[in-house]
């Protein structure tokens, strides 16, 4: 018996009525080491969660300081687990203030073991990932990214009873990228990620600093590279950089053409109508970055690749040559849809 697949637009969701408020906790991180791609589509969904009357915790190791605020911010509340525990007894204080209906785990380092442990105190728990290579004991899997073949593994990785929710039909990006604008657009936007990609944002920004047909550049940075005066003085007056932006859904809608690592920042472009040449490195990278380029949403470029200028130029110029039609245009806001998915299960199981 395959596990089961459930389309939200074939259920009967409209006729679903939420009774009482739910307790959430998300079990996440985010930093040099870890992303920043973790904390952003669980503030999405944790945002949608807060606006529909329900208790919202995170549970995390420190995260930075400007992604601390954006949490203080939305009115959420945070417990941090100490150095030496694995967040299990941080979990159970968390239990005892308040029953938690529901534990979300968007970790790639959080494995089967810690979810059997971590039962105890929740009703119930979903996974979101991306990979289909670990095993977990969920009641709901969520895989957000454009439909590939690995995520057909999934069926030997999850319990039978657990509901898979895949496909890009449930993508948690934030409610301004579904707005849609005509507002001009020129330049290229740079952006490789959270974490510390600098020497290969370096290498990047020497090949294009004299290709004026690409400027003005516009280099978006966190924290964790190098100083944000280093990029600026390394590109001059070809551009302008921005370090942790809170709000990047109006330089994003500013570049004609985008240079990103391929990530969630991908679907966010993608969203907008902005071909973008999707950097990629990892197995789930390459088959987001083949699958967005099969969609003539973009290019797929392999971060081998990339010190070979002759065919970066090339694949800017085929990026520049397409006009992709606005993912916003197809889809709707995925958050209310997986908010939804969880009140219903919580309801009927």
């Amino acid at each position: 018996m395959d596990a089961p697949h459930l389309d939200v637009t074939q259920m009967s969701i409209q006729e679903f009525e939420k009774k009482g408020e739910l307790h959430f906790v998300f079990r996440w991180d985010a930093g040099t080491k870890v992303g920043n791609g973790h904390f952003m589509r669980c503030m999405v969904l944790s945002t949608e969660l807060l606006n529909r009357g329900h208790k919202v915790s995170v549970l995390s190791r420190q995260i930075p300081s400007h992604l601390e605020a954006m949490l203080k911010d939305i009115g959420l509340i945070t417990h941090y687990i100490s150095l030496e525990s694995d967040g299990l007894a941080e979990l159970s204080e968390i239990n005892l203030q308040k029953k938690i209906d529901w534990l979300v785990i968007d970790h790639y380092g959080v494995e089967i073991n810690w979810e059997i442990k971590a039962r105890q105190f929740a009703t119930r728990i979903m996974v979101i990932d991306d990979f289909a290579k670990r095993p977990h004991k969920a009641d709901l899997l969520l895989d957000l990214n454009i439909n590939n073949k690995l995520q057909k593994g999934y069926d030997e990785l999850v319990p039978k009873s657990c509901i898979q929710a895949i496909g890009w039909s449930f993508l948690l990006a934030r409610p301004s990228f579904y707005v849609k604008n005509e507002n001009p657009r020129s330049g290229t936007l740079i952006f490789l990620g959270g974490g510390d990609h600098s020497q290969v944002l370096s290498s990047l920004l020497h090949q294009l600093r004299d290709k004026t047909e690409f400027h003005p550049i516009r280099v978006l940075v966190t924290s964790d590279y190098l100083p944000q005066e280093y990029w600026q003085s390394l590109i001059g007056n070809c551009g302008h950089v921005y370090c942790d932006l809170v709000n990047p859904d109006p330089l994003y809608r500013s570049a004609a053409l985008a240079l990103v690592r391929c990530g969630f920042i991908s679907y966010e472009l993608a969203l907008l109508g902005t071909p973008t040449i999707n950097i990629h490195k990892s197995p789930i990278q390459a088959e987001v970055a083949l699958e967005l380029e099969r969609k003539v949403m973009g290019v797929a470029f392999p971060e081998s690749l990339l010190s070979k200028y002759e065919l970066l130029h090339f694949a800017l110029q085929k990026a520049s040559s397409i006009s992709p039609t606005p993912l916003n245009e197809i889809l709707s806001p995925g958050a209310p849809q997986v908010a939804k998915l969880l009140e219903q299960i919580n309801e009927h199981q």
